[in-house]
Protein backbone atom coordinates (compact mmCIF):
# COMPACT_ATOMS: atom_id res chain seq x y z
CA UNK A 1 0.00 0.00 0.00
CA UNK A 2 1.42 3.30 -0.99
CA UNK A 3 1.88 5.87 2.20
CA UNK A 4 -0.27 8.85 2.56
CA UNK A 5 -0.09 11.91 0.13
CA UNK A 6 -0.69 15.35 1.77
CA UNK A 7 -3.89 16.71 -0.90
CA UNK A 8 -3.79 20.06 -2.02
CA UNK A 9 -6.60 22.25 -3.67
CA UNK A 10 -5.83 20.59 -7.05
CA UNK A 11 -7.59 17.18 -5.38
CA UNK A 12 -11.24 18.95 -4.22
CA UNK A 13 -12.68 16.77 -6.60
CA UNK A 14 -11.32 13.59 -4.37
CA UNK A 15 -12.42 14.75 -1.16
CA UNK A 16 -15.71 16.08 -2.54
CA UNK A 17 -16.43 12.45 -4.27
CA UNK A 18 -15.07 10.87 -0.73
CA UNK A 19 -17.15 13.31 1.92
CA UNK A 20 -20.46 13.20 -0.49
CA UNK A 21 -22.30 10.34 0.45
CA UNK A 22 -21.33 11.64 4.15
CA UNK A 23 -21.74 15.25 4.31
CA UNK A 24 -24.20 15.20 6.85
CA UNK A 25 -21.78 13.48 9.69
CA UNK A 26 -18.40 15.13 8.15
CA UNK A 27 -19.47 18.60 7.00
CA UNK A 28 -17.49 20.02 9.32
CA UNK A 29 -14.61 18.64 7.68
CA UNK A 30 -15.84 19.88 4.44
CA UNK A 31 -16.58 23.40 5.31
CA UNK A 32 -13.04 23.88 7.21
CA UNK A 33 -10.66 22.11 4.04
CA UNK A 34 -12.72 24.26 1.50
CA UNK A 35 -13.30 26.88 3.65
CA UNK A 36 -11.86 29.28 6.66
CA UNK A 37 -9.09 26.72 7.62
CA UNK A 38 -8.37 25.93 4.44
CA UNK A 39 -4.63 27.38 4.30
CA UNK A 40 -4.14 26.17 7.79
CA UNK A 41 -4.88 22.63 7.39
CA UNK A 42 -3.25 19.16 6.49
CA UNK A 43 -5.75 16.51 4.55
CA UNK A 44 -4.08 13.86 4.65
CA UNK A 45 -5.21 10.64 2.37
CA UNK A 46 -4.39 7.11 1.18
CA UNK A 47 -5.70 6.69 -2.23
CA UNK A 48 -6.88 3.48 -4.17
CA UNK A 49 -6.50 3.38 -7.87
CA UNK A 50 -7.26 7.24 -7.86
CA UNK A 51 -10.09 7.70 -5.11
CA UNK A 52 -9.34 8.13 -1.34
CA UNK A 53 -10.00 5.26 0.80
CA UNK A 54 -9.03 6.63 3.97
CA UNK A 55 -8.74 10.44 5.16
CA UNK A 56 -7.25 12.40 7.97
CA UNK A 57 -8.32 16.16 8.88
CA UNK A 58 -5.20 18.00 10.96
CA UNK A 59 -6.42 21.88 12.16
CA UNK A 60 -5.53 21.75 15.86
CA UNK A 61 -8.12 18.45 16.16
CA UNK A 62 -7.22 15.41 14.20
CA UNK A 63 -10.66 13.93 12.39
CA UNK A 64 -9.83 10.36 11.02
CA UNK A 65 -12.61 9.12 8.69
CA UNK A 66 -12.88 5.27 7.59
CA UNK A 67 -9.64 4.39 8.92
CA UNK A 68 -8.25 0.62 10.07
CA UNK A 69 -5.59 -0.47 12.01
CA UNK A 70 -2.86 -0.17 9.42
CA UNK A 71 -4.45 2.63 8.09
CA UNK A 72 -4.09 4.79 11.49
CA UNK A 73 -0.65 3.83 11.76
CA UNK A 74 0.18 4.83 8.20
CA UNK A 75 -1.09 8.23 9.07
CA UNK A 76 0.60 8.40 12.17
CA UNK A 77 3.74 7.87 10.53
CA UNK A 78 3.74 10.62 9.02
CA UNK A 79 5.83 13.85 9.52
CA UNK A 80 2.61 15.30 9.37
CA UNK A 81 1.25 13.64 12.57
CA UNK A 82 4.58 13.11 14.44
CA UNK A 83 5.01 17.17 14.84
CA UNK A 84 1.09 18.32 14.58
CA UNK A 85 -0.03 20.07 18.13
CA UNK A 86 -3.07 18.23 18.23
CA UNK A 87 -5.71 19.50 20.87
CA UNK A 88 -8.38 16.89 20.48
CA UNK A 89 -9.14 13.43 18.27
CA UNK A 90 -12.69 13.79 17.30
CA UNK A 91 -15.31 11.78 14.65
CA UNK A 92 -16.99 8.37 14.65
CA UNK A 93 -16.53 6.91 17.65
CA UNK A 94 -14.23 3.57 15.88
CA UNK A 95 -12.23 6.07 13.92
CA UNK A 96 -11.44 8.08 17.14
CA UNK A 97 -10.67 4.74 19.01
CA UNK A 98 -8.51 3.32 16.35
CA UNK A 99 -6.19 6.56 15.75
CA UNK A 100 -6.03 7.01 19.42
CA UNK A 101 -4.59 3.24 19.57
CA UNK A 102 -2.13 4.09 16.78
CA UNK A 103 -0.96 7.51 18.13
CA UNK A 104 -0.50 6.51 21.83
CA UNK A 105 1.48 3.39 20.65
CA UNK A 106 3.79 5.19 18.05
CA UNK A 107 3.91 8.52 21.06
CA UNK A 108 3.61 7.81 25.10
CA UNK A 109 4.64 11.38 25.59
CA UNK A 110 0.84 12.47 23.96
CA UNK A 111 -1.76 12.04 27.16
CA UNK A 112 -5.13 12.17 27.38
CA UNK A 113 -6.67 15.02 29.26
CA UNK A 114 -10.46 14.50 29.22
CA UNK A 115 -12.80 12.31 26.98
CA UNK A 116 -16.48 12.25 25.92
CA UNK A 117 -16.73 8.50 24.79
CA UNK A 118 -20.23 8.92 23.32
CA UNK A 119 -21.68 11.29 21.84
CA UNK A 120 -24.96 11.26 19.91
CA UNK A 121 -24.25 12.99 16.21
CA UNK A 122 -27.84 14.08 15.38
CA UNK A 123 -29.64 15.47 12.29
CA UNK A 124 -32.77 17.47 11.72
CA UNK A 125 -34.10 17.24 7.91
CA UNK A 126 -37.74 18.61 8.66
CA UNK A 127 -38.98 22.17 8.36
CA UNK A 128 -39.03 23.69 12.16
CA UNK A 129 -42.48 25.41 12.76
CA UNK A 130 -41.47 28.45 15.30
CA UNK A 131 -43.26 31.81 15.82
CA UNK A 132 -40.11 33.70 15.45
CA UNK A 133 -40.28 35.88 18.57
CA UNK A 134 -39.17 39.59 18.10
CA UNK A 135 -36.20 38.82 20.82
CA UNK A 136 -34.69 36.44 19.15
CA UNK A 137 -32.23 37.80 16.54
CA UNK A 138 -28.55 37.79 15.29
CA UNK A 139 -26.35 38.63 18.02
CA UNK A 140 -24.32 41.87 17.33
CA UNK A 141 -20.91 43.21 17.55
CA UNK A 142 -22.84 45.60 20.27
CA UNK A 143 -23.66 42.34 22.18
CA UNK A 144 -20.13 40.71 21.98
CA UNK A 145 -19.25 41.56 25.92
CA UNK A 146 -22.05 39.32 26.77
CA UNK A 147 -21.67 36.50 24.22
CA UNK A 148 -17.89 35.90 24.83
CA UNK A 149 -18.52 35.72 28.65
CA UNK A 150 -21.50 33.27 27.67
CA UNK A 151 -19.37 31.31 25.48
CA UNK A 152 -16.33 31.19 27.61
CA UNK A 153 -17.89 30.02 30.44
CA UNK A 154 -19.55 27.00 28.34
CA UNK A 155 -15.90 26.34 26.59
CA UNK A 156 -14.63 25.76 30.15
CA UNK A 157 -17.67 23.89 31.60
CA UNK A 158 -17.32 21.45 28.64
CA UNK A 159 -13.80 20.77 28.54
CA UNK A 160 -12.60 21.70 31.85
CA UNK A 161 -10.05 24.36 30.72
CA UNK A 162 -9.85 27.79 29.10
CA UNK A 163 -8.95 27.77 25.62
CA UNK A 164 -5.20 27.52 25.24
CA UNK A 165 -4.83 30.71 22.95
CA UNK A 166 -7.42 33.59 24.72
CA UNK A 167 -6.96 36.12 21.88
CA UNK A 168 -7.28 33.44 19.11
CA UNK A 169 -10.66 32.15 20.40
CA UNK A 170 -12.18 35.60 21.28
CA UNK A 171 -11.53 36.50 16.97
CA UNK A 172 -13.39 33.16 15.85
CA UNK A 173 -16.45 34.61 18.14
CA UNK A 174 -16.13 37.85 16.82
CA UNK A 175 -15.43 36.63 12.99
CA UNK A 176 -18.58 34.11 14.01
CA UNK A 177 -20.86 37.16 15.26
CA UNK A 178 -19.80 39.64 12.35
CA UNK A 179 -20.90 36.89 9.73
CA UNK A 180 -24.54 36.53 11.43
CA UNK A 181 -23.35 32.83 12.82
CA UNK A 182 -24.67 33.94 16.11
CA UNK A 183 -28.30 33.59 17.37
CA UNK A 184 -29.40 35.10 20.96
CA UNK A 185 -33.10 35.88 22.62
CA UNK A 186 -32.20 38.75 25.13
CA UNK A 187 -35.02 39.61 27.83
CA UNK A 188 -36.86 43.02 28.28
CA UNK A 189 -33.18 44.81 29.78
CA UNK A 190 -31.45 43.38 26.98
CA UNK A 191 -29.90 40.17 29.14
CA UNK A 192 -28.53 37.48 26.66
CA UNK A 193 -30.65 34.90 28.02
CA UNK A 194 -30.02 32.15 25.17
CA UNK A 195 -27.77 31.52 22.34
CA UNK A 196 -26.35 29.57 19.97
CA UNK A 197 -23.94 29.33 17.55
CA UNK A 198 -23.51 28.02 13.65
CA UNK A 199 -19.97 27.94 12.88
CA UNK A 200 -19.93 25.38 10.66
CA UNK A 201 -21.73 25.56 6.91
CA UNK A 202 -21.22 23.70 3.55
CA UNK A 203 -23.75 23.71 0.84
CA UNK A 204 -27.06 23.15 2.52
CA UNK A 205 -25.85 21.27 5.67
CA UNK A 206 -24.68 23.34 8.70
CA UNK A 207 -23.78 22.21 12.36
CA UNK A 208 -25.03 23.58 15.81
CA UNK A 209 -22.85 24.37 18.12
CA UNK A 210 -22.53 26.03 21.80
CA UNK A 211 -26.26 25.63 22.75
CA UNK A 212 -26.57 27.84 25.79
CA UNK A 213 -29.02 29.23 28.74
CA UNK A 214 -28.20 31.50 31.12
CA UNK A 215 -27.93 29.73 34.31
CA UNK A 216 -30.72 31.69 36.10
CA UNK A 217 -33.17 30.50 33.16
CA UNK A 218 -32.67 26.63 33.27
CA UNK A 219 -34.89 24.40 34.03
CA UNK A 220 -38.33 26.65 33.60
CA UNK A 221 -39.53 24.74 30.34
CA UNK A 222 -37.59 27.94 28.00
CA UNK A 223 -35.28 25.90 25.82
CA UNK A 224 -37.73 24.71 23.26
CA UNK A 225 -39.36 27.35 22.34
CA UNK A 226 -35.64 29.80 21.87
CA UNK A 227 -34.30 26.92 20.23
CA UNK A 228 -36.98 25.96 17.53
CA UNK A 229 -37.53 29.50 17.24
CA UNK A 230 -33.66 29.41 16.30
CA UNK A 231 -33.70 26.45 14.00
CA UNK A 232 -36.33 28.33 11.86
CA UNK A 233 -33.95 31.00 11.50
CA UNK A 234 -31.16 29.07 10.61
CA UNK A 235 -33.20 26.81 8.27
CA UNK A 236 -34.40 30.11 6.21
CA UNK A 237 -31.00 31.92 6.59
CA UNK A 238 -28.20 29.52 6.64
CA UNK A 239 -28.90 25.58 5.58
CA UNK A 240 -31.81 23.41 5.65
CA UNK A 241 -30.11 20.32 7.19
CA UNK A 242 -29.16 20.89 10.73
CA UNK A 243 -26.76 18.70 12.52
CA UNK A 244 -24.86 18.86 15.63
CA UNK A 245 -23.48 16.49 18.36
CA UNK A 246 -24.20 15.84 22.36
CA UNK A 247 -22.35 13.86 25.14
CA UNK A 248 -24.91 10.93 26.01
CA UNK A 249 -25.19 11.58 29.74
CA UNK A 250 -26.76 15.13 28.73
CA UNK A 251 -30.06 13.94 28.99
CA UNK A 252 -31.98 16.96 28.94
CA UNK A 253 -30.09 17.86 25.84
CA UNK A 254 -30.72 14.96 23.74
CA UNK A 255 -34.72 14.56 24.89
CA UNK A 256 -34.71 18.24 23.57
CA UNK A 257 -33.31 17.74 20.39
CA UNK A 258 -35.45 14.55 19.76
CA UNK A 259 -38.79 16.24 20.49
CA UNK A 260 -37.32 18.91 18.13
CA UNK A 261 -37.46 16.46 15.38
CA UNK A 262 -33.60 15.68 15.31
CA UNK A 263 -32.76 12.20 14.69
CA UNK A 264 -29.15 10.17 15.21
CA UNK A 265 -27.28 9.44 12.61
CA UNK A 266 -24.04 8.28 14.09
CA UNK A 267 -22.24 7.92 17.08
CA UNK A 268 -19.18 10.34 17.27
CA UNK A 269 -16.07 10.49 20.63
CA UNK A 270 -13.82 13.24 21.55
CA UNK A 271 -10.71 12.55 23.11
CA UNK A 272 -9.38 15.54 24.83
CA UNK A 273 -5.44 15.55 24.90
CA UNK A 274 -2.51 17.60 26.91
CA UNK A 275 -0.49 20.10 24.54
Amino acid sequence: MKPPVRLTAKDRHLVEAFLSDNLDQYVFVAERIFGRDAEDSIVLALLDDGSIESMLFISGNAVPISVSDQQAQQFVNTTYVKYAQIASIVGARDDVATFWKALSSSDPSRSVASERPSQPYLLLDKHIESSLQSMIRYITIDDFDQYFDASHAMFVGEVGRAPYNLETYKQRLRDQVLQKRSIGYFDDEGVLRFKVDVPIRYGDVCQVQGVWMHPEWRGHGRSAQHFSDALAIIQRDIAFRVTLYVNDFNLPALSLYRRLGFSQIEEYSTIFLDV
